[in-house]
């Protein structure tokens, strides 16, 4: 991913990702967000083009924690300014911004560990195998740069996701969201 690309992965973040916590932050705090990650060396951004025009997209952080605190201490004040515009116009989000913020600084610090933490396609290429392309090629990035696992998030009733994941080596290792609607389960990857 180039930063030329994330206007349209922020389009693509929007539409495809409706109910996702960061989409409720609007596009302002993506464009932000998705900047930071392809500026940052611990982060991890890929994008799926055909004819010049971005198709999907998948992102990531190597070390985690370490990734979300210095984004926070590079940024917090843009982050902030964004979040709290949002918070603004929904107020209900507080407690669930507020998770989300301490489960990222808190998630695996090691450096070797990779979080895949979004991934989207075009609602229009839906259902052609994409996306699965996208974590495959994170997969391999991560190897390439000596990351020793991956670990991502997914809704726990969501079994086909969770069937897809398990094809290219993930294993369900624990539950993590305990609110109804929020029950997600961590899959981690190892490299070997």
């Amino acid at each position: 991913m180039a930063l030329a690309d994330v206007d349209a992965v922020v389009e693509i973040h929007m539409a495809g990702m409706p109910g996702y916590f960061l989409t409720s932050l609007g596009p302002r705090f993506l464009r932000l967000y998705y900047r930071e990650v392809v500026r940052s060396r611990l982060g991890i951004s890929l994008v799926l083009a055909r004819d010049n025009r971005v198709l999907g997209f998948a992102t990531g952080e190597f070390g985690p924690g370490k990734f979300y605190r210095r984004l926070l201490a590079r940024r917090g004040l843009a982050f902030g300014f964004y979040a709290l515009t949002a918070l603004a116009r929904r107020p209900a989000i507080l407690a669930r911004m507020w998770r989300q913020v301490f489960e990222r600084v808190e998630a695996p610090a090691s450096p070797k560990v990779a979080r895949l933490a979004s991934m989207a396609v075009r609602t229009e290429v839906e259902g052609r195998g994409y996306g699965l392309v996208l974590i495959a090629a994170c997969i391999d990035e991560i190897r390439r740069r000596g990351g020793s696992a991956v670990v991502l998030e997914v809704l726990k009733d969501n079994a086909s996701l969770i069937q897809a994941y398990e094809r290219l080596g993930f294993a369900i290792t624990r539950q993590t969201g305990k609110r109804p609607g929020e029950a997600r389960v961590e899959m981690r990857c190892p490299l070997a």
